[in-house]
């Protein structure tokens, strides 16, 4: 098994969760992602046959023009917005 028995990792936070679990897939973690791997779960010899492998920055949300829409679709949205009276 890659993770070590009764291990406790000091200073572990709900953010390393994520960074952890994608690292025990064998995926790389992605550059700007929150916390980090807790590399003292895992066995050692798993942690040296499988490094930590840092991936492309995830794309940042909540960017204008980052939102998925065309500029078509996003008039289309922002037209019945506006007919049902919550924009102007």
């Amino acid at each position: 098994p890659c993770l070590g028995r009764g291990v406790r990792a000091q200073g572990a936070t709900m953010v390393d969760v994520a960074p952890t679990l994608l690292h025990s897939l064998g995926l790389p973690v992605p550059g700007n992602m929150d916390g980090r791997v807790l590399a003292e779960a895992f066995a050692s010899d798993y942690i040296a046959l499988n490094p930590v492998r840092r991936g492309s920055p995830l794309a940042a949300s909540g960017v204008e023009g980052s939102d998925g829409y065309s500029d078509d679709e996003r008039a289309e949205v922002e037209g019945r917005l506006a007919a049902l009276g919550y924009i102007e």
